[in-house]
């Protein structure tokens, strides 16, 4: 009777530890995803919120017919060329919006709103593009296609291939 109830403690004794082992496992692998976050050039934001840029497909379509807007996908350039785009968009990362400021302030003043977007729920770079061209004072008219890429095309809507023109 004694050696049983000594078992049952080693068991409870075993499967404590091996919680507290686990739990300090997925700690770590926690702090060591914050900090690998922190230090990355484009570090991931841990909270994303759309904000009240927000434009509907059916409004960006509308604009796009009317041939008042200009599309700006930020996904990287091969989602932009080989999964294709809004026809005519631009492709501007956030990373290049400082070097293609010009080019931008140039649009803007062609009195079309600017329109960001990407692909997912969850991306935030077409929001991100967004508000790096507010900062930089290009444009104050800017808005924000939220998982633009995906709705576009579960719409039906026209896209096109290839690289951004010239």
């Amino acid at each position: 009777m004694l050696e049983k109830a000594r078992r049952g403690v080693e068991m409870r004794t075993f499967f404590f530890k091996s919680v507290v082992q686990a739990a300090l496992i997925v700690f770590l692998g926690v702090m060591l995803a914050f900090l690998l976050n922190a230090i990355r050039t484009e570090p991931l934001p841990l909270v994303v919120v759309p904000s009240e840029r927000g434009i509907s497909v059916a409004d960006a379509f509308a604009l796009y017919q009317q041939g008042g807007a200009i599309f700006i996908d930020a996904r990287d350039s091969w989602s932009f060329e080989e999964m294709g785009h809004l026809p005519g968009a631009l492709n501007i990362q956030p990373k290049d919006v400082h070097a293609r400021a010009e080019e931008l302030l140039a649009l803007s003043k062609s009195g079309k709103m600017l329109i960001t977007y990407c692909d997912g729920a969850r991306c935030f770079l077409g929001e991100k593009t967004a508000h790096k061209i507010i900062a930089l004072g290009i444009a104050a008219d800017v808005r924000v296609l939220h998982n633009g890429w995906t709705l576009w095309q579960r719409s039906s809507l026209p896209m096109e291939k290839g690289r951004e023109r010239q």
